[in-house]
């Protein structure tokens, strides 16, 4: 789990299921990683008010439709008048010298066919030979399931495909793909099938049918002299079918009364864990935080092993709700930088703190930075109370939170479902990101960014 490739350099959260980017910002304080901001145009913004899960979902159906016959004409050939209407998610940073390969912008159509991105660069795009890539997060494996590389040699230019499940290490080309590199453009046309063919057969079920993930999510990054030049924002959509697949999969619900955690403080958080986990890990909600390009640490410390480089890392643990504090577990040492170590004894569960906050429920808190835990045992504590600070003690070695909920009375090992109140669900961190939905309730569901709405006074 090197946080960095070779070639061509490190990726957006690279594993989910290890890296876990996090949910209900009520259990951790601060806003997302610094960074600059970047924001989708093309799209106008989501209401700011929350509403209903039925009139959000149909907001964003008559969204996709809208965009689905706006990429109608959509053609690989380095024109940007037929990606009129469409999302844009834009980086204003001038952080890189090479104008060919600073990245000012990213969009992507994922039409029923073919998906077409679209990146612009500050100064004419390079033309050399695997300056730009892309790694794309196709079927919700938690993970980048696709890396396109782009050649442009003296011949037709050429999109090489791999992805990190082939037994061995190999570049393939992607049958009928497209690349166009005109001014600052560089446009690509990659076919679902030439990426289905990138995918193990044991996930091709997930780019169709019902149990295909309705969105794709792409970071788009250029590379020169043996390393990344600059990552471009994260950007995603979802798939501009004519008869949208649905927005929430994989779960019908919780079959017992969920725990509500109210209004939740300012910050974007990415959710790994919940209704797609079988068995005990079901309704386990795994966090961590990342910056606009989806990253869990800062780009320019690649290399580092240190966890205090993640953003997550250190970051204030409070009570969502009021309650009475159970079990506290302090002593296990923080693990360096994505170093992995056994599953057993107390890494099982890292420094712990247990919340009893209704009857025989229990909010449980785990991975926390060794000696920062707050709280003693009976103690009783206001919803807002410290607990402890996100650290990095738990078995698989990224900086995050792990939440659980409990209920005694029913079963003391098997979690419970949460249920969030008045929080903004997004599929990037993006300010604007113009697939967010503004929700009174919300189960959360892996894949999502989240943060809670301003209430009115």
């Amino acid at each position: 789990m090197n946080p960095s490739l070779s070639p061509p350099g490190p990726c957006f959260i690279r594993d989910f299921r290890a890296v876990v980017t996090g949910l209900v910002p009520a259990l951790l304080l601060a806003a997302s990683g610094a960074g600059v901001a970047a924001s989708p145009a093309g799209l106008p913004p989501a209401p700011r008010a929350a509403r209903t899960l039925a009139e959000e979902n149909a907001r964003i159906f008559g969204r996709i439709d809208d965009c689905r016959k706006a990429s109608k004409g959509l053609q690989c050939d380095g024109r940007d008048g037929d990606w009129k209407g469409l999302p844009r998610w834009e980086d204003a940073a001038k952080d890189v010298e090479d104008a060919t390969r600073d990245i000012v912008s990213v969009s992507l159509a994922p039409r029923k066919r073919d998906l077409f991105v679209l990146l612009r660069t500050r100064g004419e795009a390079s033309v050399e030979e695997h300056a730009f890539f892309l790694e794309i997060d196709l079927v919700g494996d938690f993970k980048v399931d696709v890396r396109v590389t782009l050649r442009d040699r003296n011949g037709p230019p050429e999109v090489v495909l791999w992805n990190d499940a082939a037994t061995e290490f190999a570049l393939r080309p992607a049958p009928g793909s497209r690349q166009k590199r005109k001014g600052s453009m560089v446009e690509v046309q990659l076919p679902w099938a030439a990426l289905k063919e990138a995918l193990p057969e044991a996930v091709h079920d997930r780019l169709e049918g019902p149990k295909a993930r309705p969105w794709v999510r792409l970071q788009a990054q250029s590379f020169g002299q043996g390393k990344t030049v600059d990552p471009a924002p994260l950007a995603a959509s979802y798939r501009f079918e004519e008869t949208p697949f649905a927005l929430e999969i994989g779960d019908p619900g919780p079959t017992v009364e969920p725990i509500r955690v109210p209004a939740l403080p300012p910050g974007k958080w990415f959710l790994n864990g919940g209704p797609w986990f079988p068995d005990l890990e079901r309704w386990v909600y795994h966090f961590a935080q990342t910056d606009w390009r989806g990253w869990v640490f800062p780009w320019a410390r690649e290399r580092s092993a240190e966890a205090a480089d993640a953003f997550s890392y250190g970051k204030a643990v409070v009570a969502p709700l009021a309650g009475r504090v159970g079990t506290v577990l302090d002593g296990v040492e923080d693990g360096g930088l994505g170093e992995a170590r056994p599953a057993e004894g107390a890494l099982l569960t890292g420094n712990q703190v247990d919340l009893h906050i209704e009857g025989d429920r229990i909010l449980r808190f785990l991975y926390l930075k060794k000696g920062s835990l707050a709280v003693t045992e009976g103690e009783e504590v206001a919803a807002g109370t410290p607990l402890g600070l996100v650290g990095n003690s738990s078995s698989f070695g990224w900086p995050g939170l792990a939440f659980q909920a409990f209920d005694e009375s029913r079963d003391p090992w098997a979690p419970l479902p949460a249920i969030l109140e008045n929080v903004r669900v997004s599929l990037t961190p993006a300010e604007d990101d113009p697939w967010a939905r503004h929700l009174v309730e919300w189960l959360p569901s892996p894949g999502h960014y989240a943060e809670s709405l301003p209430t009115s006074k």
